[in-house]
């Protein structure tokens, strides 16, 4: 009987010893700081864009190989427009407005990897991902795309829609999913037929009921939506939170969050009492995530909320790890930006209808 009991204790003991090596490899997965070990200050120069046709004021963009394509807010003709950074000319602008055949509302997303593969660009209002061309729209700006895909997800009973798109590889996509009741995120082939999720939404500190509908919606989809980027060589999502100092690290195969760096404010996990969207400890965060040779870097604010756009004084670099790297600060505000360290540039996107477009020269 001593022997069956101190068998029995030993088991016990393997097991609590087991349970705490999970839980501590748990925590070990978060990454709090709240300084750099480096700080730099980048000064940028407005970019001379000659053209009547420019964007009134763009408030995203995105690159592939040399063409910087910018999403037109204000216009009431064309949603993009298209640069080439190699010599800063503007190129052309294409896609009209709207809810009809081959127009764009809400662009959420430009995914595509190569000037001579197709780019697929995101309308969040109709749930419709067209298929473009870059060289269909450099011949005919006024071209119309007649190939889309219907992305209202069908894997669950109410139908999650997709908020933001990206591209792991030439065969498959990632989408951000609200409300995602079977995964956080959803993997697709190149006809949007969904192949698996993955996913959780991280805890929040409220008080209502967890499993209704509002709190999926308005709480979790409200709090944790963020701006999501594949890193192809790597099998990387990462994501960053415009309402938390939080930016996740996950691996697509076996759907484990890597990493969640914290910092530097640590307004993690959130409050939320109902009286407000996003939530009672929220700030503007990081608004936009890159990643670049073993680098994360993202732009934040840590200004309080506004009716208005929120500029981002600073870009953050972390390892892959999520230690922090460097600070830098930048002489203009900007609302996102894209990297081309290649060639030691930084292009941010400026709250300036006149200027909008930055160059920041930078050695990383």
């Amino acid at each position: 009987m001593k022997i069956y009991t101190f068998l029995l204790l030993i088991f016990l003991f393997l097991l609590v010893q087991c349970t705490n090596h999970e839980k501590q490899e748990l925590t070990e997965t978060n990454k709090y700081f709240k300084d750099f070990p480096k700080d730099i200050n980048l000064k940028g120069s407005p970019i001379e864009i000659k053209s009547s046709s420019f964007a009134n004021f763009p408030t995203s963009m995105w690159k592939i190989d040399s063409i910087l394509i910018l999403v037109d807010s204000k216009t009431e003709n064309k949603n993009l427009h298209f640069l080439d950074l190699n010599n800063k000319k503007y190129l052309f602008n294409a896609i009209s407005k709207g809810n009809g055949p081959g127009e764009l509302t809400a662009v959420s997303s430009i995914v595509g990897y190569a000037l001579d593969k197709p780019i697929y660009a995101h309308d969040l209002q109709t749930q419709k991902a067209y298929e473009l061309s870059i060289d269909s729209l450099f011949l005919n700006p006024n071209y119309i795309p007649t190939k889309y895909f219907n992305t209202m997800g069908s894997s669950n009973k109410l139908k999650s829609r997709l908020q933001k798109l990206a591209r792991l590889n030439d065969s498959t996509l990632i989408g951000e999913m609200l409300p995602a009741y079977d995964g956080r995120f959803m993997v697709y082939d190149n006809d949007f037929k969904e192949k698996y999720s993955f996913g959780e939404y991280p805890p929040i500190d409220w008080k209502g009921r967890t499993d209704s509908l509002f709190f999926s919606v308005m709480v979790q989809g409200n709090i944790f939506q963020g701006s999501i980027i594949t890193v192809p060589s790597k099998g990387f999502l990462i994501m960053s939170h415009p309402y938390l100092d939080l930016i996740e690290v996950f691996d697509v195969t076996s759907g484990k969050e890597l990493v969640s760096i914290i910092g530097p404010e640590q307004n993690y996990p959130p409050e939320y009492e109902g009286d407000g969207i996003p939530c009672k400890t929220c700030k503007s965060a990081y608004d936009m995530v890159q990643y670049n040779n073993g680098y994360i870097f993202a732009i934040y604010s840590g200004k309080e909320h506004g009716p208005n756009f929120i500029g981002c004084s600073y870009i953050f670099q972390f390892d892959i790890k999520g230690n922090p790297i460097c600070k830098y600060t930048l002489d203009y505000e900007i609302i996102d930006f894209i990297l081309d360290l290649e060639n030691n540039k930084i292009y941010g996107l400026a709250l300036d209808e006149d200027k909008p477009i930055i160059e920041f020269e930078v050695s990383i």
